[in-house]
């Protein structure tokens, strides 16, 4: 037996011994990459840190901002502030079940807080949250769906884009609207398809409208993989969970029925009451091309030839093509659609800015790929075709990467003036209060008008924005009712951006003034007025006369010996009684 015993071990040696095709260890195949696995932890902190900065370094682009969401959130907040014809109870184009949640916000603490700039700045940070939560959640949806390359792309272009640094912190509905859009993204590729529409409903119904258009190849997916009555009842569920509220909730501000987002419809789409979107600006057809060029540079030329990229995949990702047409269509529907509209806004492409990245991601992969499929017919060392890969790689995501934070520090930089500005007055009125008597303290804006942050900004309900003539001759906000301010139809407002004389102050009603003196300006110069003392300024852009590469993108020391600079200014008026 124990002969026996040593003739099976000496065997069974010899078969542990014999090379054994199963555990071999063959060289892995060269998958022309680097390392494509990020943490999640690491997704979140960088999402976060950019929504963080956001917060704090993003300027206030559009004056609707300022004077449909933050002057009229103020005022639920403070009981005072600046009210558009937008509000007014004759037109009601807008919802205040949209301001509901950063007005509670803002009302809780301000209990707590008295400083407003803080409680301005932390709503900022509390609407980036919801940004970062949304672009986490797609970018994994992305991983799941097509594999780190893909996914990595589409993770950095994100975190770096001008865009997203800019609308991610936005409060206006389209902002809103692409949080959601984007969650509805993330849960077309998990095929959640109830939950994709809710999410569409919910950004085209509390948000944006006219989100809608990129969300009609989810819904036709939706009916074709679930059928019509599964799409319908979802349908169906969503405007119950959100336009009903909506409805209740406008009726308490507004004392009447009303339905916002359909007559911003018939607002934009229909000119209902003679009034037309026009008004305010006409712009020409390439106007989205220049403007998203700007904020995504190549990202947005990789994007922009995404369709005819994908209709030539094969191999692995060939069984994707299908889905990959119909998921980017939305960004090519938006785009054209808003391209072919007179008047043009930045926030109206915010929907479609994380589908730019993804189309962009999905665009460099394919060329990359390809690239490097050349490259291996000549070169046989596969190692060495994958440190091509990953250089090719390394160099045009970082050319992306270092043009987008040139283009994000050069808003800051060039445009930063009025935040600053802002902030110091804050700081200067709340400081000297005491010494003021308990008149009202008129802080006047002219042709800067556009350019106020919002009532966040002044201190106490007795510092006063008022408006001075300038060029300018449209319609401006006024002062919210103090009586029934959301209910009672205002006097002098129009939907016909007519200007009306009465919303003026003269002059020499003025304590303080706001403006930007630029050298070849043809308004006054109260800069250099002897009425006017200088108590805070900055340098800001004067584009005119600055090189377009220079003020488009900022080259430390170029751009400071390139650019020319006007002074952005906080005048006191000298003789002051106050």
């Amino acid at each position: 037996s124990t002969g026996l015993y040593k003739m099976k071990k000496r065997k069974n040696a010899g078969i542990r011994n014999k090379p054994n095709l199963l555990n071999k260890k063959f060289p892995k195949k060269a998958n022309h990459s680097i390392e494509y696995n990020v943490p999640t932890f690491v997704v979140l902190v960088c999402f976060f840190l950019q929504a963080l900065l956001s917060a704090l370094y993003n300027n206030i682009t559009d004056c609707d901002e300022t004077f449909n969401y933050w002057e009229p959130t103020h005022y639920l907040i403070y009981g005072y502030g600046l009210q558009t014809w937008e509000y007014s109870p004759e037109y009601a184009i807008r919802s205040y079940f949209y301001l509901m949640p950063q007005a509670l916000i803002g009302s809780a603490l301000s209990l707590i807080i008295d400083n407003k700039i803080w409680i301005f700045y932390i709503i900022r940070a509390v609407l980036g949250l919801f940004g970062v939560f949304s672009l986490a959640y797609f970018y994994f949806g992305v991983k799941k769906k097509f594999g780190g390359q893909i996914a990595l792309f589409t993770f950095i272009f994100l975190l770096f884009s001008t865009g997203i640094f800019i609308s991610i912190t936005a409060y206006v509905p389209s902002a809103f609207s692409m949080y959601w859009l984007t969650m509805a993204m993330g849960f077309w590729l998990r095929e959640a398809y109830g939950l994709s529409i809710i999410a569409v409903s919910l950004a085209t119904v509390i948000g944006w409208p006219f989100a809608i258009l990129v969300g009609i190849t989810l819904g036709l997916t939706a009916l074709y993989r679930r059928g019509l009555l599964y799409t319908v009842s979802f349908g169906i569920l969503s405007l119950v969970l959100f336009l009903l509220p909506s409805v209740v909730v406008d009726h308490f501000y507004y004392k009447k029925i009303v339905v916002a987002v359909w007559n911003i419809i018939t607002y934009n789409v229909f000119n209902s009451g003679g009034g037309s979107s026009e008004l305010y600006g006409v712009d020409p057809w390439y106007f989205y091309l220049k403007n998203a060029f700007i904020n995504f540079n190549l990202i947005f030329v990789l994007a922009l030839i995404s369709l005819p990229i994908i209709a030539t995949l094969d191999g692995r990702m060939q069984k994707f093509k299908s889905f990959l047409l119909l998921f980017v269509s939305g960004f090519y529907i938006h785009f054209l659609f808003f391209s072919r509209i007179p008047h043009k806004e930045e926030r109206f492409l915010f929907v479609i800015y994380p589908l730019i990245c993804f189309a962009g991601a999905v665009s460099l992969t394919r060329i990359l790929n390809t690239f490097t499929g050349l490259i291996g017919r000549f070169v046989k060392n596969k190692q060495r075709v994958s440190t091509i890969h990953s250089a090719a790689a390394c160099v045009v995501v970082g050319i992306i990467i270092i043009l987008s934070i040139s283009r994000t520090v050069s808003l800051r930089i060039n445009y930063g003036a009025p935040m600053h500005i802002y902030e110091d007055m804050y700081n200067i009125l709340s400081n000297s209060e005491q010494h003021f008597s308990a008149a009202d303290i008129n802080v006047c804006v002219g042709k800067e008008w556009y350019r106020f942050p919002s009532n966040f900004f002044l201190p106490r309900e007795k510092f006063r924005i008022s408006f001075i003539k300038s060029k300018f001759s449209g319609l401006l906000p006024q002062p919210f009712s103090k009586v029934n301010g959301t209910s009672v139809i205002p006097r002098h407002m129009n939907n016909l951006n007519k200007e009306v004389e009465a919303q003026y102050v003269k002059e020499s009603e003025c304590d303080y003034l706001v403006d930007l003196d630029l050298i070849d300006q043809s308004e006054k110069h109260y800069y250099q007025s002897d009425q006017w003392k200088s108590v805070k300024e900055y340098p800001f852009l004067d584009a005119e006369n600055s090189p377009l590469l220079y003020r488009i993108f900022y080259i430390p020391i170029l751009s400071q010996q390139q650019n020319s600079y006007g002074h952005y200014v906080l005048l006191k008026r000298f003789k002051n009684n106050h």
